[in-house]
């Protein structure tokens, strides 16, 4: 069946046009298309998981099936609302993921710290792999918080993080922060801010695996 799908603002720059017309299988969902859209435009990942969806104009979940015809409207969160400076995503971060969704305009300086899987625990201990685990919804809500306090207390102009849920692999970015402001010292404090408060605040778990076996660590709250 053919389904129409519709682009608005940054998402509308991502793909590069306003509209297309795809192919899905009969009893497809609104996730088989998210799915789609993934592999067709990878830059697309992190806002997918910030963005609402809407069939035919009515808000609808990853479950909902298409319909012949339906049309898909792709609908990126505006300024000031919870989760547009604040991600949560089971797939690979990019290094300009954070980046991607603020606003760097009259910034001179851009500083975007990734933390990434690297091969032993502060303990010592070597690591294989990590996974994380989070109480979502809150998570999600506390990320938030956690650029919102930078930005208030900080003399910066925009900032914005993204997590990373499920299995890691050495080497992977866990967590992306960027952070914008005129200057530098600024930048690098507020970043330095939200990850310390990430860690006092935000439901999540990591689990590190290696030879020795395997231990939970809480991140945050």
């Amino acid at each position: 069946m053919k389904v129409t799908l519709l682009y608005f603002a940054s998402v509308r720059e991502a793909t590069g046009c306003a509209s297309e017309t795809i192919e899905q299988d009969e009893g497809a969902s609104v996730k088989a298309v998210k799915q789609w859209l993934r592999g067709r435009y990878p830059s697309l990942d992190t806002l997918l998981t910030t963005m609402r969806i809407a069939m035919d104009e009515e808000f609808v979940s990853d479950d909902a099936h298409l319909t012949d015809g339906c049309e898909i409207a792709f609908i990126p969160p505006v300024s000031g609302g919870i989760g547009c400076r604040a991600a949560l995503t089971h797939h690979p971060i990019t290094s300009a993921a954070a980046q991607e969704m603020l606003s760097i305009q009259g910034a001179g300086a851009v500083i975007t710290f990734n933390g990434v899987v690297r091969p032993t625990s502060k303990q010592g201990r070597q690591v294989d792999t990590l996974d994380y685990e989070a109480y979502e919804s809150m998570a999600l809500k506390k990320l938030e918080q956690c650029v919102n306090e930078a930005c208030a207390q900080s003399n910066i102009l925009d900032a914005a993080i993204v997590h990373r849920l499920g299995h890691l692999t050495l080497g992977e970015i866990a967590v992306s922060v960027t952070v914008a402001s005129k200057h530098r010292k600024e930048a690098f404090e507020a970043a330095q801010y939200i990850i310390d408060r990430l860690k006092e605040i935000v439901p999540i778990w990591k689990k590190e695996t290696g030879p020795d076996g395997v231990e939970w660590v809480s991140e945050g709250a």
